[in-house]
């Protein structure tokens, strides 16, 4: 079973003047490959899933030349096509439907450059981007497109992109529309079909899968998908949770156990955070890239990441059937809201802790364009599409992307259960109401188990135990201070730590908020409590971490300060980010062409693949 190997990906430059395109691989790997027949060179990014399973890469080649690019409407999965024609003088780039391996466009004086990964721009100067940091702190995730650097954008999702030396040309090949079409077939016959989607969906991507392992929490989702596999008679599937209160009554984790148990499967719970909270932040910094929201529980992932057999295949529950609630939306502003995708209100009256007044109005205003765009005749459709279209891609699916040496598909996500979803009357996406419906069929006895009542959060134990490693990096100086106060970041955790601003299961949110406005210190927190100060506070470590990575003045990859902690980790050497000069795929005979050391963007620069 194939993962996506550390520091693999692709670079593409196509100059200005009209000279050919360079297409190459940073590294090879099982999901990364370039194949070459006659004058095409063919990338095959990611993790493809045709009708009857995942395709391997020789296979979409075969697609490709048979169909050309109208292949792409047939494939599924998450993955990035790229095709070049010697002959030709553009390079054609496919992205999947939701965008669940992403690329990157950036425009330089002489070039076009598309990357799989921001560690593979070329090295020079880059100003971070305002308004992505505005949509960072406020919803822990960069819409509309951006990056957190100037003039570095996400290359659309289910488009075709045709880039040649006058720019990049992007045309749309799958669109969602919500139009109603079920809503005069009968309530039973719904189920039916659903029920078979959803288990030809878990049946497809398990094919090939000597072993299964599931991520179980104690919500719907992932429990629906146990009873998927089960019904299926998939045996030897492992659950695993991750837990901050693994004990506590109603946690997804204490859930989760009740659930496996019942379905006869072997569960374990994996503690979320293992402690270092200076390791917590290199390694979102170094996966996320600021482009993802703060992985919680990446301990977790990592620790399973080093058990799982190489052969095993990990799903989880992430989904779209509609919205869990049935509240009318009866403005723009409940619509985003539902999504949902927050405005900067909670920066704005954030006290001096933040200088980001134009960068906070142009991010209201790119709000309210997304919402412009995605306008539908009801406003629930227009809730649910920008579900799809920005906050699936950008805040739920990013860590699946970017955890290397992990398999991770989700089946529920499968290209024929969104249309047929889409293709529902709202009635029965309201409340997910057909799929609670279709899956409490599937397997009663599992949903005969109460739900979970909260995940946990204990950031104000974790924060507060970990205060010198905070205060440290409030102190050091960060290219960012001119935006995010250093002196104002200090005053909110000494806020915090006396107000002791969480409650007695270690868990922070609307009391911290309460707690901090009765002690007059809200001034550095607002009212609206959609996020605790103390994950805030997290956002703003996790920017500095990440501008301590670049250069004092502009943006570009560096090495780590040598006064700071640093761990050695595959993939990741330690003076930088991603891959070390070894692991580059380029020929050996050209290895001792490229001096040493050299940072991770400077080798990976060296080692192209023409």
């Amino acid at each position: 079973m194939p993962r996506l190997a550390a520091g693999s990906g692709f670079r593409i430059r196509v100059p200005k003047d009209g000279s050919p395109p360079r297409v190459g691989l940073v590294r090879e790997g099982p999901r990364c490959r370039c194949l070459r027949r006659g004058p095409l060179t063919f990338i095959v990014y990611g993790d493809v899933i045709g009708r009857e399973g995942p395709l391997a890469s020789e296979e979409v080649l075969q697609r490709y030349v048979a169909a050309g690019s109208a292949c792409v409407d047939d494939l599924d999965g998450a993955f990035a096509l790229v095709a070049l024609h010697s002959d030709e003088r553009t390079v054609l780039v496919a992205t999947d439907r939701l965008n669940g391996l992403k690329c990157f466009v950036e425009e330089t004086a002489d070039a076009f450059h598309v990357v799989s990964s921001l560690r593979f721009l070329p090295r020079r100067s880059r100003s971070f981007d305002r308004v992505a940091m505005v949509s960072f702190l406020s919803n822990a995730a960069v819409y509309g497109g951006r990056t957190v650097f100037e003039d570095v954008r996400v290359l659309a999702r289910a488009s075709l992109h045709v880039v040649s030396h006058r720019g990049v040309s992007s045309s749309t090949y799958h669109a969602f529309r919500f139009d109603g079409a079920a809503s005069r077939r009968h309530p039973t016959d719904l189920r039916d079909e659903l029920r078979h989607v959803l288990l030809a969906a878990v049946a497809r991507r398990c094919v090939g899968a000597d072993e299964v392992y599931l991520s179980l929490s104690g919500g719907n989702d992932s429990t629906a998908l146990l009873g998927c596999l089960t019904h299926l008679g998939h045996e030897g599937v492992r659950c695993f949770s991750y837990a901050e209160l693994p004990n506590a009554t109603g946690s997804d984790a204490a859930v989760a156990l009740r659930v496996a148990a019942t379905a006869g499967v072997e569960h374990r719970v994996l503690p979320a955070f293992d402690g270092d909270l200076d390791r917590f932040l290199d390694r979102n910094v170094e996966l996320g890239e600021c482009r993802a929201n703060l992985c919680l529980e990446i301990d977790a992932w990592d620790r399973l990441r080093n058990e799982v057999p190489r052969n095993a295949l990990v799903l989880t529950g992430d989904s779209w059937f509609g919205w869990s609630r049935d509240d009318e939306l009866p403005t723009a502003a409940a619509v985003l809201a539902a999504v949902p995708i927050f405005d900067s209100g909670m920066l704005r009256s954030s006290g001096g802790l933040f200088d980001l007044g134009e960068a906070c109005a142009s991010f209201d205003d790119e709000r309210h364009r997304l919402i412009s765009e995605a306008s539908h005749a009801n406003p629930h459709d227009t809730r649910d599409y920008l579900v799809l279209d920005q906050r699936l891609c950008h805040l739920l699916l990013p860590w699946r992307e970017l955890f290397p040496g992990l398999l991770v598909r989700n089946p529920f996500l499968d290209r024929e259960v969104l249309e047929f979803v889409t293709r529902l009357p709202l009635s029965y996406r309201l409340g997910e109401r057909l799929f609670k419906e279709t899956v409490y069929d599937i397997c009663p006895e599992l949903f005969g188990i109460e739900r979970a009542s909260y995940a946990g959060d204990p950031w104000g134990k974790v924060i507060i135990g970990s205060r010198s490693t905070v205060e440290a990096e409030l102190r050091a100086a960060s290219a960012i201070d001119r935006w995010v106060s250093p002196q104002g970041g200090l005053e909110l955790l000494a806020s915090l730590v006396d107000s002791r601003a969480f409650d007695k299961t270690g868990r922070a949110g609307s009391l911290g908020v309460q707690t901090l406005a009765r002690n007059g210190t809200h001034g550095h927190f607002p009212r609206p409590a959609f996020v605790s100060p103390f994950q805030l506070l997290l956002r703003i470590l996790t920017l500095r971490r990440f501008a301590g990575l670049q250069s004092p003045d502009r943006c570009c990859w560096a090495k780590r300060t040598p006064n700071r902690r640093h761990h050695r980790r595959s993939g990741a050497p330690a003076g930088g980010m991603g891959p070390t000069p070894s692991d580059c795929h380029v020929p050996a005979t050209d290895r001792a062409k490229v001096a040493a050391p050299r940072s991770a963007m400077a080798a990976a620069h060296a080692y192209m693949v023409l």
